[in-house]
């Protein structure tokens, strides 16, 4: 997950960062994503996949038609209906195959994913906002649609974040669902944002 943050009046700190989400199909071996982004999780199924066995998770070094070089990474263990959930979130961008009983030693691209990593850039006009003024969040990333998570250290609770973001913000047309420590920003794209905060007077 990618995090980005700047501070808001009175030293609060907002932190927008980027959300997964995964799926699963099944066939000989087939993977949900063959191409992830870091953070997804690859989930692996298939005839080819034994309950409760374990295998190994081998990162590409050299391809030609089949794999000529890997290395190991770890050990995965299917759950009992011969699946296997890989969490990419401290592998490396690269291609992954996973090597064992009734799989090739060194497979074609069929039984190979890829794992890229996300690049996101969140740039501020201001590093201090004070309440009733606002700013621009230039967000850039190297994924075309994604969503953002926006949470917050202290000084602010999601009714503010909701405030700033939706209600005084560019981001009202975002389909916004609302998390334990944030909010979270839905199919963001690529380009300028303003916010701004206008705290409501309890009538």
């Amino acid at each position: 997950m990618n995090r980005r943050a700047f501070l808001v009046s009175g030293g609060t700190a907002l932190t927008l960062s980027t959300v997964e989400a995964a799926d699963g199909n099944d066939d000989d071996l087939t993977f949900n994503y063959y191409s992830s982004w870091q953070g997804q999780d690859i989930v692996a199924s298939g005839n080819a996949i034994d309950p409760y066995a374990t295998y190994a998770l081998r990162i590409v070094e050299e391809i030609d038609i089949n794999v000529t070089s890997s290395s190991f990474i770890r050990e995965v263990t299917a759950d009992e209906s011969g699946t296997i959930t890989i969490e990419t979130e401290e592998l490396e961008p690269a291609l992954y195959f996973l090597r064992g009983p009734d799989l090739p030693q060194n497979p074609e691209l069929d039984y190979i994913f890829e794992v890229y990593l996300q690049e996101l850039e969140v740039g501020f006009n201001d590093s201090e906002v004070y309440q009733g003024l606002g700013t621009v969040i230039d967000i850039e990333s190297t994924r075309g649609i994604y969503d953002l998570f926006v949470s917050v250290t202290d000084g602010l609770d999601k009714n503010n974040l909701l405030e700033i973001f939706l209600e005084q913000g560019d981001f009202e047309q975002s389909e916004v669902e609302t998390d334990s420590g944030g909010i979270l920003l839905k199919e963001i794209y690529d380009g300028e944002y303003n916010i701004r905060y206008f705290p409501k007077v309890a009538s």
